[in-house]
């Protein structure tokens, strides 16, 4: 994005558009929307249920559309059923816009183009977060967030096994250092592939998962 700047060139979009989508949002909100539209920030045939502590539902939004405002979530065209505690409709609204302090952040309703290995490490922490707030699959996203992170402890350890070895005194020493380097080095792989194996697959946790090969 820096460099497109630079280039008076326009930052392609980040997130697309998609289609029957069903989210888990902040304070017990589910959403089901039959299409997001990244760009304009609009959700269109939108079904919204708000559930308290105990799994009730306190209240349901049918709309045609919702636009995102900067702030909230503001509806057009639809219903609001507000439920008693027996879960009976205690009130049915027909509205035509209905503005409400819903602040899910649209980017949660996006999915994100880019891969999660060139993202900076804020934007990652970031990522992982909301897909596992919103009710998505997040082992393997976190696993390999971790697993960027050791890649750099990892390239450390091949560098001071490298050098420790090159200083051994024997013959052919970078014959015989280079060898036994880069037989390490594939060790190292095959442990990181395995950790991000069974850290997506949830079989061990994955800030393990992403940290085995370096454990």
């Amino acid at each position: 994005r820096y460099f497109a700047k630079v280039r008076g060139e326009k930052p392609k979009d980040l997130y697309r558009d998609r289609n029957n989508v069903i989210v888990f949002g902040e304070n017990n909100i589910i959403y089901k929307i039959d299409t997001y539209l990244s760009k304009t920030m609009e959700m269109k045939g939108v079904m919204l249920i708000s559930k308290n502590d105990d799994g009730n539902i306190v209240y349901r939004i049918d709309a045609e559309r919702a636009q995102w405002n900067g702030k909230g979530w503001i509806f057009y065209n639809g219903v609001l059923r507000n439920f008693d505690k027996n879960g009976a409709i205690a009130e049915r609204k027909v509205f035509t816009d209905l503005e409400t302090d819903i602040a899910d952040d649209p980017q949660y309703l996006g999915r994100d183009t880019r891969k999660l290995e060139n993202m900076t490490l804020k934007e990652g922490y970031k990522y992982t977060k909301m897909m596992k707030k919103m009710g998505f699959n997040y082992k393997g996203p976190i696993t390999k967030y971790n697993r960027k992170i050791a890649y750099s402890v990892t390239l450390f350890l091949v560098i001071i096994i490298g050098l420790t070895l090159g200083s051994m005194p024997f013959r052919n020493a970078l014959v015989i250092s280079f060898s036994m380097t880069l037989g390490i080095i594939l060790v190292f792989f095959f442990i990181i592939e395995i950790g991000y194996t069974f850290g997506s697959s949830g079989k061990i946790p994955p800030v393990i998962g992403g940290w085995l090969g370096n454990i």
